[in-house]
């Protein structure tokens, strides 16, 4: 793997259970605020992953 690539690979989000994959910060930011949209609704702050529905 070149220096580039091995860059590119630690800043993406691969899910293990389907595949889906995101820049890793983007993926980190949306599961962040899923999180307080879900505390200011009252929930209990579950975070659902990509491949549930």
């Amino acid at each position: 793997m070149s220096k580039r690539q091995i860059e590119h690979h630690k800043a993406s989000f691969e899910c293990q259970s389907c595949g889906y994959t995101a820049n890793a910060d983007i993926n980190a930011a949306m599961n962040i605020l899923a999180a307080g949209h879900a505390v200011i609704a009252g929930g209990a702050g579950v975070i659902r992953h990509c491949c549930e529905t």
